[in-house]
């Protein structure tokens, strides 16, 4: 191991990563469910969502590759950037989760 505090970053943080395609797998299931209304295969919004989701586990993977690749040549930060990438998934669903645990109104 060239850098040992990089590995275990870099080790835990794609463990993490990887435990989201459990909830990514649910959410992908459902996302079909946002063209049910008539019209709805039209909105380019929808749309751009519904491929966002289904690039979580395509990002994950070459993210990975991408920051393990860039371990092994010893550019530990050029590692960190790559294996954040994941982020742009996991936030949002974080924050969604935990406004709907904060205003969820549970009486």
């Amino acid at each position: 191991m060239k850098n040992t505090k990089a590995f275990f970053i870099l080790l835990i943080l794609q463990f993490f990563y990887f435990l989201f395609l459990i909830p990514w797998s649910a959410i992908f299931f459902v996302s079909g469910m946002m063209f049910d209304a008539p019209g709805s295969e039209n909105n380019i919004l929808l749309l751009a969502i519904f491929f966002a989701i289904m690039v979580y586990p395509v990002a994950l993977i070459s993210s990975s590759v991408m920051s393990w690749k860039w371990y092994k040549k010893g550019h530990f930060r050029r590692s960190y950037i790559w294996n954040s990438i994941p982020l742009i998934w996991i936030i949002p669903i974080l924050l969604v989760l935990v406004l709907a645990l904060i205003f969820a109104n549970f009486t």
